[in-house]
């Protein structure tokens, strides 16, 4: 049985990794008792899997292509003032692909790695 739960990010802005339960699929990120949480629809009787997420600071320059994410969303830091000044977003790192070519049949077997 499926279900949505929050799952705090406890540090930023940088590189942060979160166990969810594997396939969890990530909806949203929003500020709740003055942390920031990733909400995701998981199946919580699944074995955790770490995923990793960025979360970059507004006027941080990066090169989003190179970094291979997608998309969550945007929260302001609860703790700082003005608000406008500290607001987040929030990428979800994409699996790199590791390709391998089974010499038997001729045909490539794709693996996913975090």
């Amino acid at each position: 049985m499926q279900a949505i739960v929050p799952f705090p990010i406890t540090q930023w802005p940088g590189v942060v990794t979160i166990e969810m339960p594997e396939g969890a699929y990530v909806l949203s990120v929003r500020v709740h008792e003055d942390t920031p949480h990733l909400w995701a629809l998981t199946d919580p009787n699944r074995p955790d899997a770490e995923l990793v997420f960025h979360v970059r600071q507004s006027f941080e320059h990066y090169r989003h292509d190179e970094h291979g994410e997608d998309y969550i969303g945007t929260f302001q830091d609860p703790h700082k003032e003005p608000l406008a000044a500290y607001v987040f977003h929030v990428f979800k790192a994409r699996p790199t692909k590791s390709v391998r070519e089974t010499e038997e049949d001729g045909f490539s077997e794709s693996e996913d790695y975090w």
